[in-house]
């Protein structure tokens, strides 16, 4: 599976070469890996990215209203149990499953936005809160 994900590097293991032989080499096995991935992709599925690509740019222009994983996840968690002829322990498993996912993703929408209220408070109270966000 291919997945867009913030970049980090340890430097660590790499103190003979420099950084940008080292991100030279890390780019090179990347582009071959996703190359290959690619070839290996069957026709159909190439328009399925190149469409998710072309709705993830419309999103991006009206200024990302939509929070495409959380309602992928979701879809998921409800696909999963939709299934005919399950049990009645299986039923109760799925609904308990999708309850404890959403109770999850609303504890962590309110963990995100407390800090936000709090910084747009302080911003409109006068606070400089430039040296807050450093921080973060």
């Amino acid at each position: 599976m291919l997945t867009q994900a913030p970049y980090t590097v340890s430097f660590t293991s790499y103190s003979n070469n420099t950084l940008d032989e080292y991100m030279k080499k890390r780019a090179q096995e990347r582009f071959d890996k996703i190359t290959a991935a690619l070839k290996a992709m069957p026709k159909s599925m190439m328009l399925v990215i190149r469409n998710l690509n072309m709705v993830r740019a419309i999103i991006k222009d009206h200024g990302d209203i939509i929070n495409r994983y959380r309602i992928m996840a979701r879809i998921a968690t409800r696909g999963k149990y939709q299934v005919t002829k399950q049990t009645f322990y299986k039923n109760i498993k799925g609904i308990y499953s999708i309850v404890k996912f959403e109770i999850r993703i609303f504890c962590n929408n309110l963990l995100q936005w407390i800090p936000k209220v709090y910084l747009t408070l302080l911003k409109l109270f006068g606070y400089d809160i430039a040296p807050i966000l450093q921080t973060l």
